[in-house]
Formats: structure tokens, sequence, C-alpha cells
């Protein structure tokens, strides 16, 4: 990172977003026993609904990319999936022939990503369950009843659900900044882990930020 930025290549002017998606704490829980499909589901449950919305002529009417990275665990080394969208201040038009860049301040309203998000990742749930994909152990086994997991399907659909959007970043060299750290760091890093105890690791965990309570 510490190279020359002029070797990057020129990205379009606009503003990038940095943004957080997870399921409700409850939905991560009940199917922790099939990791692998339910992140599989949140990456497409999380890109779906920014690029229908980013193309819905009520908003934006763009073809919107984005830059997704998995974070399994939280500032405080608890077990909480989710993943952070690095997107750009607008897209292509739907017809590829001009650049549609968002209103100042404003990229799409947080309330209709978390509905169609919720909807998206439960209907994809849904059919991983009926495919056999989801595994259920110990006091969760219950839910490997197909009555029991529909119940608890109605129960995450009454659920308000958060997309959380940050400010914008300031410019290119951010967004690389930002990405280069999950690209040229390890996870945790040496002064993370503290002692063993008993085959145990101790880490120290950082306070939780205020800002990051809806991620």
């Amino acid at each position: 990172m510490a190279k020359p930025f002029d070797r990057r290549v020129p990205a379009v002017s606009g503003a990038s977003s940095d943004g957080s998606w997870a399921p409700s704490r409850r939905a991560g829980r009940r199917c922790s026993g099939a990791k692998a499909a339910v992140y599989a589901i949140l990456f497409r449950a999380a890109a779906e609904t920014l690029a229908i919305i980013a193309a819905d002529s009520r908003h934006l009417s763009a073809q919107l990319g984005m830059t997704m990275v998995l974070h399994t665990w939280g500032q405080t080394l608890q077990h909480h999936p989710h993943v952070h969208c690095v997107v750009p201040g607008g897209g292509p038009s739907l017809d590829g022939t001009r650049w549609v860049a968002c209103r100042s301040g404003f990229f799409l309203p947080v309330r209709v990503l978390s509905r169609l998000f919720r909807r998206l990742f439960l209907q994809e749930l849904e059919k991983a369950f009926g495919a056999g994909k989801l595994r259920f152990f110990t006091n969760l086994a219950n839910l490997a009843e197909p009555q029991a997991f529909a119940r608890r399907l109605r129960e995450l659909q009454r659920l308000d659900w958060v997309v959380y959007a940050k400010p914008p970043f300031g410019g290119p060299e951010q967004v690389l900044a930002y990405l280069g750290r999950y690209t040229h760091r390890v996870a945790i890093a040496n002064s993370r882990p503290m002692r063993r105890v008993e085959q145990r690791r101790f880490r120290r965990a950082r306070p939780m930020a205020l800002s990051s309570a809806a991620s």
C-alpha cells in the first residue's frame, strides 16, 4: 500500500460508501450448523438487494458494482457474521450510455434496502432448508422439523432488520487503504493474543464502537 498510487486504474469520480449487512442475530444463531451455505446466502441476498434497488427508476436507475468482505466475528470477538460492502456513489445507466451519480449526501433508502434484504435472505434460507443444506444440533435440533422451521421464519419476518450505512470514503486512496487491510494483514494481529491457558487462547477484545452497534 505504500507504493505510489499512480499505478492504480483511474477511478470514476464519485463517492464510495461502506455498509454492513447481517441477518438478524436470531437467524444467524439458528443456522450455525451450515455456515458455508448461510454465508453464501448472505452474500447473494446483500448483492441482489443493492442491484435491485439501484436499478429501480424510483431510486438510482443504474447498474451498481460492489466489493464485499465477509466478517465472521465482531470487534468483541463474538461470532457475528456480516458483510461489508464498498460501493461507488453511482453507476452506469441501465442502457450503458452514461454515468448516473447518486444525490449528494444520499445513496439509497436504508429502510427499503432492509426490507428487501430480509425477504431475499429468508427466501434463500427456506430454499436451503428444502434442499437439505442446513443442519441443526443440540438445542436447535427441533428446527430440523419443517413446521418448527417455518414457524421460526415467520417470527424472523416480523422483526425489523437493519442495513447499516456509513458515510462515504474521501476518495480512491481511502478505498484502497481500506481494502488493503484485508489483503495485506493477518486477521488477528500479534498484539491481540494474551495468553494460553489449558489449550485455550485468550485474545484482547476491542470495545464495540457505538457506530457499529447496528451492524
